[in-house]
């Protein structure tokens, strides 16, 4: 994932996981708690745009996909703010 990235604090990713990430440090984060979990996550980008100029680029988009951890299995409407509340509970440090 790093090689994907920047490395500066100039990159920021919006994810329903993490929020609002700020430079490479905190986006690693997210994405180490996310494979370090035991849970399975399938996640498609979908209905995007991709934007692009000399020096960037940056897609927009929605996700969707499936949570399932044990027994347990969601499927995930990201936008849907109830969804977003279990998912965020089921991932977070405290439910492991």
């Amino acid at each position: 994932m790093a090689e994907n990235w920047e490395p500066s604090n100039d990159a920021v990713m919006d994810n329903p996981l993490g929020g609002i990430s700020r430079g490479w440090p905190a986006i690693r984060s997210v994405y180490e708690r996310l494979f370090a979990s035991d849970s399975r996550l399938f996640v498609e980008f979908h209905d995007y745009t991709i934007h692009r100029s000399d020096s960037i680029f940056y897609a927009v988009g929605r996700e969707r996909g499936r949570f399932e951890r044990g027994s347990v299995g969601l499927d995930l409407a990201i936008e849907d703010p109830t969804l977003l509340g279990v998912y965020r509970q089921a991932m977070s440090p405290a439910a492991r």
